[in-house]
């Protein structure tokens, strides 16, 4: 397997764009207009602290399912515990969002408190319990501002993977590495456009504690995102597109759901789920569509498209 390793922490396995967040489809986000800051900040309890660990990845993911979700407390130990890599400590970014989509995340409160090191962020004790929950599919995002704005407004957060070095980093506003020292990821909660120089940046929550940035925000700008140290940008979206896949699947929303495929420009319908299955398909492609959801389709790309 192709895997680009970020250095301490986070990692990107190559293959992981099976989503791709479908932002063409939606509204230009507006950079002038002001952003509601109640939508995050009500939902974080604490500024997390990573400690000595490497478990950025699982810190950015109870982050984002804090903000994204009804509950505001889930366990970076859980997910870190689950998703670590035996050798080399850090995980796969993917990885992290997958927990988000098909586990039920414990509360904080479920394990001990003790200063985050690797190997307590490791300990798998007294986690027995997991539950399927209802969270939208992992996506890509596009790396480019405009189509992470966009995501940031339909689903309130971001889980961004970037190279930095400590220099870059000793301040709110952090700047491109000179020499990449590490991979880093950081949840996008805001984007936001300067009065100080018309510049546009992200909002982003870190875990290196309050005491860090602007009581443990910072911000990320164009600067960075042209630099190419801005690696992986990952959320929950039910509006997506698969890019290799060429047969166009999905639930017709009515009393009778049956499925839907596309093979070139035919349409055609399978009776019921368990005769799509046995023809070999996977029910981790199949998505809820509208009834008109084709017929907005361009002919020429192969969409999986869920309802925005």
């Amino acid at each position: 397997m192709d895997v680009t390793k970020l250095g301490k922490g986070a990692m990107h396995k190559a293959d992981a764009k099976r989503y791709v967040f479908a932002s063409e489809r939606l509204e230009p986000y507006d950079w002038t207009k002001p952003y509601d800051r109640s939508i995050y900040e009500s939902k974080i309890l604490k500024i997390r602290d990573q400690g000595q660990s490497k478990s950025c990845v699982a810190q950015t993911e109870a982050e984002t399912l804090d903000i994204i979700s009804d509950e505001n407390d889930h366990s970076e130990h859980f997910i870190y515990s689950q998703i670590f890599i035996e050798d080399t400590g850090g995980a796969y970014v993917a990885d992290g969002l997958k927990i988000g989509s098909q586990e039920e995340v414990p509360s904080n409160s479920v394990f001990p408190s003790e200063p985050e090191t690797e190997e307590h962020m490791r300990d798998k004790t007294g986690i027995d319990i997991v539950k399927l929950t209802n969270i939208n599919p992992f996506v890509s995002i596009p790396l480019d501002m405009e189509s992470i704005a966009i995501a940031i407004r339909e689903h309130k957060a971001v889980h961004l993977a970037v190279q930095g070095d400590n220099q870059g980093w000793q301040s709110a506003y952090v700047i491109p590495p000179k020499i990449v020292e590490w991979g880093h990821d950081i949840t996008l909660v805001e984007p936001v456009m300067t009065v100080l120089n018309g510049n546009k940046y992200f909002r982003f929550l870190n875990h290196w504690g309050s005491g860090w940035g602007e009581g443990g925000y910072g911000y990320i700008g164009e600067d960075y995102f042209t630099s190419g140290n801005v690696i992986v940008s990952m959320g929950y979206s039910n509006n997506y597109y698969v890019p290799s896949l060429k047969t166009m699947i999905g639930f017709k929303k009515t009393n009778d759901p049956k499925v839907y495929v596309q093979v070139g420009e035919q349409y055609l319908w399978v009776k019921d789920m368990q005769t799509y299955l046995s023809l070999g398909g996977n029910t981790a492609s199949i998505v809820e569509l509208q009834d008109d959801a084709f017929s907005k389709l361009p002919i020429d790309q192969s969409y999986c498209i869920g309802e925005s």
